[in-house]
């Protein structure tokens, strides 16, 4: 394999009312790429005529919407950006583009996104941004989701501690970057099958944090609460006791990280976001994002108050994760709000590869987490999941933990038993559907003496009441 040899070019954009500024742009090629570029330029070496300079001394390099292209050109010669390419030979794809703004220490200006925007609609290659460091070194900014593979994706999210199937990675990274305009996904299920972690492993993997005890600017909490009725509660207001005052929020400083820096991603969690109306508090934004428009936070200048303008238009690079729990403490979706993002369901739990992993990430759960054990609680899961009655990873472990702190105090009671009473039944209730199951896990807990004369409870109120809950 040949090493990789870049190609630059810069392109000085004019802007209106600012100062001239200087994007940098090199252009990779390595492997077969580059040797295809190395014989099309000895090619048009040996076009050169005798006794003349080598024609590449004299190669013009047209960057085209049908690829990159290498000729001998006169300086008389003009492009013209309608030209048939024919007469350039075939395109050299390229590896990777490499983009620079020394003077902005690589916070691009509008104008330099909107050219960086271009290029990778028409290039399938992956891309740097690089940022030049007060002390003259030279880092590579956070990529885009939409330029990780996803095999990338998903080892990184791994080695974060995320224990997700491939299929689950897979699909919250295609439904996070598939629509080139916006990013918004809503993860649902059941309480505790990792749906917070899931957007924070996902979100560290991109950004290339080492561990997720770190904080992370680029990735914001919002914990939504169900006295939200309007807008102000993720996008602040103006203060009514100082006009040049802004009672600002998580939420409103992640729109304008975004804003300020539009080439790097920034993701949003708002955690159990349907514990609130959706529409309510968070249609405005919707709106915004769906067509693209402005976000407006106040009618007042910016000088009036620093720091906020009056509006900024839906930042392309911001990711938002929406996690919901799906039982009867929480309120509906509407067809606009799931017509306007990907909703991926977690409701599926495999209680016996979660357990494996328990048992590698934590060796000392290993002692209580016996096959027997795990095949016990995998069967009851079993019994209770075509009812949207049964539990999550956290609960599995939560037990694991309980049984392991049992077993060391040297408690004499049936800790499995507990468990299952204090963890998993507190969660039943239902109707006449359920009489089947009732009767099953009847059977179940033969032995668990706690636990079966609570479900036989349930059962007989169910007979009496054609209803039943935990009590």
């Amino acid at each position: 394999m040949q090493e990789a040899r870049p190609w630059a070019f810069a392109a000085k954009l004019l802007l209106p009312g600012d100062k001239d500024t200087e994007l940098y742009v090199a252009l990779v090629f390595s492997g077969e790429n580059l040797a295809t570029l190395e014989h099309r330029l000895s090619v048009l070496d040996a076009r050169a005529q005798p006794g003349k300079e080598p024609a590449t001394n004299n190669t013009r390099f047209l960057l085209h919407r049908t690829g990159f292209y290498a000729t001998v050109m006169q300086e008389r010669d003009r492009i013209d950006p309608e030209l048939e390419t024919g007469e350039y030979g075939e395109p050299v794809p390229v590896d990777e583009i490499v983009y620079a703004d020394v003077e902005r220490s690589g916070r691009l200006s509008p104008a330099e996104v909107d050219i960086v925007n271009r290029l990778r609609r028409d290039f399938n290659a992956p891309e740097k941004i690089l940022r030049l460091e007060s002390d003259g070194a030279v880092i590579q900014a956070v990529p885009r989701p939409e330029q990780l593979s996803i095999r990338e994706v998903t080892q990184r999210t791994r080695s974060l501690g995320g224990h997700y199937s491939n299929a689950t990675l897979e699909a919250f990274h295609l439904n996070l970057t598939h629509n080139y305009d916006k990013h918004f996904v809503i993860l649902r299920g059941i309480s505790g099958t990792g749906k917070s972690r899931l957007a924070k492993c996902y979100a560290y993997a991109v950004l290339g944090a080492d561990s997720l005890a770190e904080n992370h600017d680029r990735f914001i909490v919002v914990a939504v609460e169900p006295q939200w009725t309007d807008p102000t509660f993720l996008l602040g207001h103006q203060d009514v006791l100082d006009p040049a005052g802004y009672r600002r929020t998580a939420f409103l400083d992640a729109l304008l990280l975004a804003h300020s820096d539009p080439m790097q991603p920034v993701f949003v969690l708002l955690d159990e976001m349907n514990r609130a109306q959706v529409e309510h508090y968070f249609a405005s934004l919707l709106s915004a994002m769906e067509i693209e428009g402005a976000i407006r936070f106040h009618s007042v200048g910016s000088e009036t108050i620093p720091g906020v303008p009056p509006e900024i238009p839906w930042p392309k690079n911001l990711y938002l994760i929406g996690t919901v729990n799906d039982d009867e403490s929480v309120l509906p979706f509407s067809g606009m709000v799931l017509d306007r993002a990907n909703s991926q369901d977690l409701s599926y739990v495999d209680v016996k590869s979660f357990s494996e992993w328990l048992r590698e990430t934590e060796p000392a759960l290993a002692e209580v987490l016996t096959d027997q054990v795990v095949e016990y609680l995998a069967a009851l899961g079993a019994l209770l999941a075509p009812f949207q009655l049964h539990f999550g990873n956290r609960t599995v472990r939560e037990i694991a933990l309980y049984l392991l702190s049992a077993k060391k105090s040297g408690a004499t009671i049936d800790a499995l038993d507990y468990q299952i009473d204090q963890k998993i039944l507190p969660k039943l209730r239902g109707g006449e559907e359920c009489s089947r199951m009732l009767l099953d896990l009847i059977q179940l807990l033969d032995g668990r003496t706690l636990s079966q004369k609570r479900v036989m409870l349930m059962k007989s109120d169910l007979d009496q009441l054609d209803f039943f809950k935990y009590r």
